[in-house]
């Protein structure tokens, strides 16, 4: 049967535990929106690429006389 102190060891092995549980999940959830910010990031520059691309590709379809409309 267990004791009081041996209760007593468990309950602050446990409380130890919480607290790395806690410090570990603040640490990923920093990693966490770090990454979502960084592909935030990315996103709205390969959405600035596309944009650059999009005017290159009209003015040359306008240099050359190209009309055409190709649906998306």
């Amino acid at each position: 049967m267990a004791t009081k102190a041996d209760i007593s060891r468990l309950n602050g092995r446990i409380d130890s535990l919480d607290e790395k549980i806690d410090r570990v999940e603040t640490n990923v959830s920093a990693k966490i929106d770090r990454l979502d910010t960084n592909l935030t990031k990315f996103e709205e520059s390969e959405i600035d690429k596309r944009k650059q691309l999009e005017v290159r590709v009209t003015a040359i379809e306008k240099h050359l006389g190209i009309d055409k409309k190709i649906a998306a």
